[in-house]
């Protein structure tokens, strides 16, 4: 049982969001919206690092590493994660002040740093030994400190998107003054594993979707980020460089895309939109009804709403709708510094946990109307 009595009055903590290509590590006041009107979590951040995610070095993705650890056992892993995560928090914390610590990442990245079995990640039924939701003890940098590592919804369906999810929903909330009531929306994580959330006011579902590596710029056949090759692909497009098949109509120098990187790039961005029309449709909405999609994470940042629309990978209806969140994980992980032994927070964490078990997943393998949606999604 750890004690957390010790931490209940100190003024940071500090959050950390380990994304698969990244590590996003945040020094931040611990403060609530019912103790200052002008809450703002990216103003309380004090102090912020990025680093390139040392497990690259077993492999650039989240199967690789899978399969990593399938024939060389999770070792080398966990200690590259763990050695640079007490390395990030010495550089924030370097006093070594009690502050309370909040780690986020998908399922199998916060399995990884606890040493737990990635066999179950590795066939159908995917299930991950873990939902997390604890609180924990990393003796290579926990020093006796509480570590809270927020619930996940499935196996790729992970304490990320809940914490980005928690963030929209107080991002809604803190500019509700401005803007009237914004449910249905969609949170939406653009990457190797789309993942998306459909929130409405009373109950959520989610999915994700496997997109490929080419959204990561993984693949494509010049060395090019993937927010560069959409868009390339969004002014082909424009330019009728290519047709509504993706095929290349005639060749132009301004644009480094062969006709295999658009093939990629139509497969993953067909896998996206074909998610999000399958959630919409499973909840009996109209696509006119949502209200907001939050675009997160340091992919989808880097994309313009107006290639988004373009290349179709979200629906024309969305347009004057898009807002983007920046690492909306890193900032939803903010949230819950504030809650060592305070009445606000433990009621956050609970509903944290209840949003975490009460969402549905909508598992897409398999399902008619999804490859319905993805099929007839992949032209332009």
């Amino acid at each position: 049982m750890i004690d957390l009595k010790n931490y209940a009055e100190t003024n940071c903590g500090i959050a950390i969001d380990i994304g698969t290509s990244t590590v996003k590590a945040y020094l931040s006041k611990k403060e609530t919206p019912l103790q200052n009107q002008n809450f703002s979590i990216e103003k309380n951040i004090i102090n912020e690092i990025e680093e390139k995610n040392a497990q690259y070095l077993y492999g650039d993705n989240v199967i690789s590493r899978v399969m990593y650890a399938h024939y060389n056992g999770i070792t080398k892993l966990q200690e590259a994660i763990t050695f640079q995560i007490a390395s990030l928090i010495k550089r924030l914390n370097p006093k070594e002040e009690p502050f309370p610590i909040v780690i986020t990442g998908n399922s199998v990245m916060l399995s990884i740093l606890e040493g737990l079995s990635l066999e179950s990640f590795e066939k159908s039924p995917f299930k991950s030994p873990s939902l997390f939701g604890y609180y924990a003890k990393i003796p290579e940098f926990s020093k006796n400190q509480p570590i809270y590592l927020p619930p996940a919804f499935s196996a790729f369906l992970g304490s990320d998107i809940l914490c980005a999810g928690l963030y929209a929903d107080y991002f809604i909330k803190m500019q509700s003054s401005k803007m009237e009531s914004q449910f249905p929306f969609l949170v939406v994580d653009i990457g190797t594993n789309g993942e998306i959330l459909l929130w409405k006011e009373n109950d959520i579902i989610g999915t994700s979707c496997a997109a490929g590596p080419a959204f990561e710029g993984k693949n494509l056949s010049r060395k090019i980020t993937g927010s560069m090759a959409i868009k390339y692909l969004s002014n082909m497009i424009s330019d009728e460089t290519i047709d509504k098949t993706g095929l290349i109509l005639h060749q132009n120098s301004k644009f480094p895309l062969n006709q295999e990187d658009i093939r990629q790039l139509q497969l993953a961005k067909a896998a996206i939109r074909g998610g999000i029309e399958t959630l919409i449709s499973e909840t009996k909405l109209n696509i006119n009804e949502i209200k907001t999609c939050f675009i997160c994470g340091n992919f989808g940042n880097a994309l313009e709403e107006k290639d988004l629309l373009k290349i179709g990978l979200l629906p024309k209806e969305f347009a004057g709708k898009i807002q983007y969140l920046g690492n909306a994980a890193g900032y939803g992980a903010c949230l819950f510094l504030e809650n060592i032994n305070r009445e606000y927070q433990q009621d956050f964490i609970k509903c944290a946990k209840k949003i975490a078990t009460q969402t549905k997943i909508l598992e897409l393998g398999g399902n008619p109307l999804f490859n319905k949606n993805y099929l007839s999604n992949i032209d332009f």
